[in-house]
């Protein structure tokens, strides 16, 4: 057999993917390089934002640790970072600084906390924040509206929770209402896995308010009245004393010596006898 004299010149065969990128290369470029423009700005952006983040967080401390006025600084940062992360731990400062005061401006820091409250429930301090503002309430003897707090901070699993529950059993306790401070003793953080920082407190004040309960139920036999002491003979009353007598009255004077009468007149004449013719 001759051997086969003709050369195959055709190029292997290639598959689609490989036909379409040597079709469209040149727009495949382009897309690729489009892409790692915009990479580069968004990384570039992120990085100027972290900058940016960094430099606000320095003025927050700054205002914070200042000896010149930190309330009027702060208060200034809360407003205009008002709906920023600064912005709300600006408040939570500004708070702060209210309660450092001497004496402590409560509604100051109650207005801020409220305002933090409010504004920022996406913040991670939220709940650290709604805490600081139900002891707040409490202090001010708004009972009610802290107990109501504290029962919505022990709801979801969050670092505040098992501190919130505490205070709320403390203050059903202050309000006699034992039984219900026991159970909120018992389900002190039971919601959070930060539950075992506070159970030593929970269990303590669980135990005196079980001792408590048994003593309002059960409470012991009144103590038999002592003997009434008899009481001394009275004393015979003694005489009243006699009166003194008044001192002997002075004497009088002696009468004044009657002056002597007045002399007589003398007599008149005696008239002329008529003389005889």
């Amino acid at each position: 057999m001759e051997p086969n004299s003709e050369i195959n010149t055709e190029l292997p065969s290639v598959n689609p993917l490989e036909a379409f990128f040597e079709k469209n290369w040149k727009t495949l470029s382009c897309v690729i390089l489009a892409l790692i423009i915009i990479l580069g700005f968004v990384f570039f952006s992120k990085a100027l934002k972290q900058t940016k983040l960094q430099e606000d967080g320095e003025e927050l401390v700054s205002a914070s640790l200042s000896n010149d006025s930190p309330i009027t600084k702060l208060d200034k940062i809360s407003k205009d970072k008002e709906k920023t992360k600064i912005g709300g731990n600006a408040l939570l400062l500004l708070a702060n600084k209210h309660l450092e005061n001497n004496p402590p401006d409560l509604d100051g820091a109650k207005t801020a906390l409220t305002k933090f409250a409010s504004s920022f429930t996406d913040s991670p301090l939220y709940y650290d924040g709604l805490f600081a503002l139900a002891t707040l309430h409490e202090e001010l003897g708004n009972n009610k509206k802290a107990a109501e707090l504290y029962k919505k901070i022990n709801a979801p699993e969050n670092s505040a929770s098992p501190a919130s529950a505490i205070r709320l059993a403390d203050l059903l306790y202050k309000e006699g209402k034992y039984n219900d401070a026991s159970e909120a003793y018992v389900n002190a953080g039971i919601t959070s896995s930060f539950a075992s920082v506070f159970s030593e407190i929970a269990r303590s004040k669980l135990s005196s308010t079980e001792e408590k309960i048994a003593l309002t139920e059960n409470p012991p036999p009144s103590p038999e009245p002592e003997p009434k002491a008899e009481e001394p003979t009275p004393k015979a009353e003694e005489p009243t004393p006699k009166a003194e007598e008044p001192a002997p009255k002075a004497e009088e004077p002696a009468p004044k010596a009657e002056e002597p009468a007045p002399k007589a007149e003398e007599p008149a004449p005696k008239a002329e006898e008529p003389v005889s013719e």
